[in-house]
């Protein structure tokens, strides 16, 4: 890891500009870990942006943002017009919490820009960013931001509490409250959170949801069924967040003797996705992965363009029952 840290400093020195990049929907450990790396670019004197699309954000994720804009710090978001406005011959693009092509905010950036740097924490899968300067993906660690906390104690710098408080809501949101992918590391990264002035208060706060939404999840609950008594599906015929597609698997695997949990509906009228979670007895990353996802072994998602809701549901069923 020291190496990669130390390459990826001669590059960010390098570069004209850097724009950081994450995946669509984007969540907390996304955006925690982007506008960490925003701090340290901007401390090595080098302009940088976020690409983001604030349109489709989470309430956890606007909060997120009203704190950064309440704390006046700075970080600049900007649309993807406006990032290929400040497309240069040495600009740099770091592309974090994916490693898959058709999962970035704007993908036609990727073919713009020829200086890529792709850092991830979810299991190498197929289709990735391909002619990257530099790639670092760590499936042993439980987020980005675990990644990026381990970068700012290699380079012996601090970022603002309230960022610190927002990487610390990703990891906790990651590791479904410190339950899952979770390592001495892990702890240690939360631990150095606290000690930059995180707040378990705030941090709260950013994870609270509405009455309504959360209302409205526990009624798709409802409708979950268990099949061989140890799978719990959950399927939403309707647009639904990626999100809430999470927390549903999540909740699901507290029913009694579930092993693992299935959450699908559609993100898009065209993408159906399913989110998948288990104990760790059920590889769910291997379950994903026959539906061309990613993840670990005890968290993984997929999301299937042009797919039939009904018929991967079916699919999926069919998979659970090869592995009796």
């Amino acid at each position: 890891m020291t190496t990669t840290f130390s390459n990826l400093n001669k590059l960010i020195k390098k570069a004209s500009n850097v724009i950081i990049m994450t995946h669509k929907n984007s969540d907390l450990d996304a955006l925690g870990s982007t506008i960490c790396l925003s701090r340290i670019i901007t401390g090595f004197n080098k302009k940088n942006d976020i690409v983001l699309d604030k349109k489709n954000n989470s309430i956890s994720i606007q909060k997120a943002l009203q704190l950064i804009k309440e704390a006046n710090i700075d970080i600049n978001f900007i649309t993807k017009s406006a990032a290929i406005k400040k497309i240069k011959k040495e600009t740099l693009l770091i592309i974090l919490d994916t490693s898959k092509r058709e999962l970035v905010e704007y993908p036609e950036l990727l073919d713009q820009i020829p200086n890529k740097v792709v850092i991830d924490h979810h299991v190498l899968g197929n289709r990735n960013i391909q002619d990257t300067m530099l790639s670092y993906i760590n499936s042993h660690l439980s987020s980005t931001n675990e990644i990026m906390v381990n970068y700012l104690k290699f380079l012996n710098k601090e970022v603002e509490p309230i960022i610190a408080t927002i990487m610390l809501a990703g990891i906790e949101v990651d590791t479904n409250s410190f339950n899952v992918k979770t390592s001495s590391a892990t702890f240690q990264a939360a631990a150095h959170l606290l000690d930059l002035g995180a707040s378990n208060i705030l941090k709260k706060e950013i994870l609270q949801e509405e009455k309504t939404q959360y209302l409205k999840r526990e009624n798709f609950l409802k409708k979950s069924y268990i099949i061989q008594e140890i799978y719990a599906i959950c399927c939403i015929d309707q647009l639904i967040q990626k999100e809430d597609l999470s927390v549903i698997a999540e909740r699901m695997l507290l029913f009694d003797k579930v092993e693992a949990a299935f959450a699908i509906g559609k993100l898009e009228k065209d993408i159906v996705a399913i989110s998948a979670r288990s104990l760790g007895n059920i590889d769910v990353y291997y379950l994903m992965k026959k539906f061309d996802g990613g993840g670990h072994l005890t968290d993984a998602a997929a999301q299937i363009k042009d797919g039939n809701l009904k018929e991967i549901e079916k699919t999926l069923i069919a998979k659970l029952e090869v592995l009796k």
